[in-house]
This record gives structure tokens, sequence and C-alpha cells, in this order.
């Protein structure tokens, strides 16, 4: 079987990754472009956990470019990974939601960076 697959959505990045220190500010944009051949409005947003990250959606406009702005922030007060979903509810019939990852990994304010070649 083969066939064209048409995008619903750009969406850039494709996951929100919130890699920082604690106690420093972290937090991901994450650019949602609905495509010509299927415009959208994105009617709400929910977090699948919400306990480690704060969102706010921005709606489109000139200095968007047309573009919905997703902004994701670490919320987390200690060190740590963690990984959440952020569901974007459509009014469109052929794709009723988005789904954008988030994954975050907090890092003591004393931790150095991992470094190093591989393989050796």
């Amino acid at each position: 079987m083969t066939g064209r697959v048409e995008a619903f959505a750009m969406v850039a990045p494709r996951y929100a990754r919130l890699n920082g220190k604690v106690g420093t500010s972290v937090r991901a944009v994450v650019r949602i472009t609905p495509t010509a051949a299927y415009p959208f409005k994105i009617t709400d947003v929910l977090a699948k956990s919400g306990q480690h990250i704060a969102y706010e959606l921005v709606q489109p406009s000139a200095e968007t470019q047309g573009a919905y702005l997703l902004t994701v922030t670490n919320i987390k007060k200690e060190a740590g990974r963690y990984a959440d979903t952020i569901t974007l509810k459509t009014d469109s019939e052929v794709r009723s939601e988005l789904k954008v990852g988030v994954y975050g990994y907090i890092s003591n304010a004393s931790e150095k960076p991992v470094t190093g070649k591989a393989g050796g």
C-alpha cells in the first residue's frame, strides 16, 4: 500500500525538552502551525499529569506568523527526571487533538555537565 501523507500541522520542536539546574528558569517553546489544507483552532490545552510543568498557549497573530506558541515551564523544585504529555484539543473533524511530549531533566546546581568521548 502506498500513498501520499499530508501533514495536519507543523509542530516544532516535536517535543518540549526542559533540561536545567535546580533554581533556574527552564522553559521551552513549541510552535504549532496549522497547514493550509487542514485549518483548525486549538480549543483546549490539558496536561496528562501537570505535576512538574506549567504551560501557556498564545493564539496565532501576525507577530507569530499564524502559529500557536505553546510555552512549557519547569516548576519542579528538586533534581530529577520526569515526562508528561500535553494534549491540544482542536475543532477539526480530521484530527481532534495533537499531543506534545514533555521531557524534563533537572540537575543539582553543583552537578557538572557530563562530558567525554564516545567509545573511549
